[in-house]
């Protein structure tokens, strides 16, 4: 957690327990938060101060949204066959997590949207076979009062992708 005036280190905490960190520095280090918290693609922080990231830990994609001091609020289960790509933070607190399902036919890009307790409030995909088959979703945020995607859409046929936003 930095400081948003001056990028100080007000706290940290490693994602999890790294035996190299502690042998190659002879320190003990920050505290560990998450010893299954391996490797996280996006965080965000939330209009209440708690943090929350897209990771995957022991073989599982999950959501984890921390209190400020580093505690567990929840965690939510994304499906394994996904790419988690980004996170996007609400102004009410709601989440969506962006990601593409690599296939034998090629990419196809989702969405999940989360309250801010963690529950699935809608989804969208593009399932193999689907129009925009081909499509890989790789950013999202939220303005005022909608919600903006980026992607990349590799439908064409040199194998060049093409990179869009929508809103």
């Amino acid at each position: 957690r930095l400081d948003a005036a001056t990028g100080a280190s007000v706290w940290d905490f490693l994602l999890a327990d790294d035996p190299m960190d502690s042998a190659a520095t002879g320190a003990a280090g920050p505290p560990v938060l998450d010893t299954t918290l391996i490797y996280p693609f996006a965080a965000g922080a939330l209009p209440s101060g708690d943090l929350v990231l897209a990771a995957v830990g022991d073989g599982e994609q999950f959501v984890r949204r921390f209190e400020p001091g580093g505690a567990v609020r929840w965690t939510t289960a994304v499906e394994d066959q996904f790419a988690l790509r980004d996170l996007a933070v609400g102004p009410d607190e709601s989440l969506v997590v962006v990601g593409t399902l690599f296939s034998d036919v090629g990419p196809h890009g989702f969405l999940r949207a989360l309250s801010g307790a963690g529950e699935l409030t809608w989804s969208a995909g593009f399932a193999p076979g689907d129009p925009r088959d081909g499509v890989s979703l790789i950013g999202a945020a939220f303005g005022p009062d909608f919600l903006v995607v980026a992607g990349q859409d590799f439908r064409d046929p040199s194998g060049d992708g093409t990179g869009w936003i929508r809103r």
